[in-house]
């Protein structure tokens, strides 16, 4: 292995960063999900990280902040010093002790009086004794589609584009795990940049990193073909459970249409359901990319990218609108107000009215290696270009943190997206879990619906058949209600999600339940 993956520079500012870093943000993350069982207390860790405005850790900065817990009962740390030598970030214990709890902790720079929140963490019980699958699951957080460069091999071997973030597989992992503490991600790389020795070093990184409990990693690339007759078949980024699967190039001849990609694995399946494939920016119509309907396979095709650092598919008019285009302009202008940029017909709410069954991930569309939460994309900082947003994540309901359960829950749309920030959702339809197809010869008797935010919530909104069909309005910071006695599919199948609006602005979107009427 290049002895550069081993470099000890993994948090460094470009080259060309200008002025002195500044502490702007204080990070606080937590587990979603924890659970007692039988003791009487859970300990838990509590993630921080430091970042300037524009979201860069701050290499050598230190800082004391001063938490507390908020929600119920448990031992944390009053005061943490942040060292120098920690980087910007760190891993702490702390511990509760009440059942069925919303907990969160609040941080404050004793220096600065910078405050945060963390995420939202639920002490998972069952105090009814009710047969609910959320009981048997726990929410963990990942990142599945980020590159390191659009050719990743002139990061590694140019100093002013190593400066700018992870370079190396090694270097991609590590931060995605111990930097903005990730339980799971996928290194795609666009398939027409890998050479052997780099898709080698994907695949043995994913098999490095992939530790059951601690971390998850799925072996990825992106397959993009952006030219000829063919090429209107969109972006999709692909995975496989074994690391000894091969590369198959969207460039090589054989392989150019989605058709030809799904031949070739319908012939390299062992099972039925070791290949996965994720189509993303479904409506950017940017150098004609948008997703054609029907070039998707649903052997293959369990999910779907709803939010990236570029916008929302999810339909025309929503908050996150597509602005990337083909005007170069736009890779020298960055504060112009872009218009949208987005192709009709091609919304996720479109697959979802031709009867597609799919569920809803969220990612970074990183391209400088900071899987979650990117911070560089070419020349152009995130945050000064009115044509990008933050980053996505993926939020997976799974029985464990292992790559057999995560793919086992991604296959079964067991997910929720998010704008970056890890708020908490789950919803059910008698007893039944997100993502799940339910038969029924008469009305579903209730559904569940459980948010938890990152701030305060603006609203919650039960989503069927494309239609906002009840709210919950300005219910605070959690959420919790139920909905008795749904109607019997309007036209043989109905569909319901859920999606959450943070007074923040911030947005999270459950996979859909499918309600079929069974004769």
């Amino acid at each position: 292995m290049d002895k550069r993956d081993f470099n000890r520079n993994l948090i460094r500012l470009p080259l060309d960063y200008e002025g002195e870093p500044e502490l702007s943000e204080v990070r606080v993350v937590l587990p979603s999900t924890l659970s007692l069982g039988s003791e009487a207390e859970c300990w838990f860790d509590i993630g921080l990280q430091l970042v300037d405005k524009w979201g860069f850790h701050l290499p050598g900065h230190s800082a004391k902040l001063r938490l507390s817990l908020e929600g119920g009962s448990g031992e944390i740390p009053k005061e943490v010093e942040i060292r120098p030598e920690d980087n910007s970030h760190l891993r702490i214990k702390g511990s509760i002790h009440d059942r069925n709890k919303v907990y969160r902790v609040q941080a404050r720079d004793l220096e600065t009086g910078i405050k945060a929140v963390s995420n939202p963490a639920w002490v998972l019980e069952n105090p009814d004794n009710e047969d609910l699958a959320i009981f048997n699951y726990k929410l963990f957080w990942g990142d599945m589609h980020a590159h390191r460069l659009e050719v990743p091999r002139q990061k590694i071997a140019d100093p002013a584009l190593w400066s700018q973030g992870p370079a190396t597989v090694h270097e991609f992992y590590r931060f995605a795990r111990d930097v903005v503490f990730l339980d799971f991600a996928a290194l795609t790389d666009h398939d027409y940049t890998l050479t052997t020795d780099d898709y080698r070093r994907i695949q043995e990184g994913a098999r490095y990193y992939n530790q059951p409990d601690r971390f998850v990693t799925l072996l990825g690339y992106e397959w993009s073909w952006n030219s000829g007759p063919d090429s209107d078949s969109g972006h999709r980024c692909v995975y496989f459970f074994d690391e000894s699967m091969p590369l198959i190039c969207g460039s090589w001849h054989g392989c150019n249409t989605a058709q030809d990609l799904f031949g070739l694995f319908s012939r390299l399946t062992r099972n039925g359901a070791d290949i996965m494939t994720i189509p993303h920016h479904p409506a950017r119509l940017c150098d004609q990319i948008w997703y054609n309907w029907e070039s998707t396979d649903p052997r293959f095709e369990r999910l779907m990218e709803v939010y990236s650092s570029l916008g929302s598919s999810e339909h025309q008019g929503e908050p996150f609108p597509l602005k990337f285009s083909d005007d170069q302009a736009q890779r020298k202008v960055f504060d112009r107000d872009w218009p949208t940029y987005e192709a009709a017909g091609h919304f996720v709410q479109d697959g979802l009215k031709m009867g597609m069954r799919f569920g809803f991930v969220a990612d970074s569309e990183s391209h400088d290696g900071r899987a979650g939460y990117p911070v560089i994309c070419e020349d152009w900082k995130l945050k000064e270009h009115t044509a990008y947003y933050q980053g996505g994540i993926t939020g997976v309901w799974s029985r464990r943190k292992t790559r057999e359960c995560i793919w086992s829950s991604l296959w079964q749309r067991r997910t929720i997206a998010a704008t970056g920030q890890r708020i908490f959702l789950y919803f059910d339809i008698d007893g039944q879990a997100l993502g799940e197809i339910i038969r029924v010869t008469s009305p579903p008797k209730k559904m569940r619906v459980r948010a938890y935010g990152t701030s305060v919530i603006d609203r919650v909104e039960v989503v069927r058949n494309n239609q906002i069909w009840y709210t919950s309005q300005d219910p605070g910071w959690d959420c919790y209600f139920e909905i008795t006695d749904l109607p019997m599919p309007s036209d043989g199948t109905d569909w319901y999600y859920i999606r959450v609006i943070q007074k923040d602005h911030n947005m999270a979107w459950s996979s859909p339940i499918w309600i079929e009427a069974s004769s």
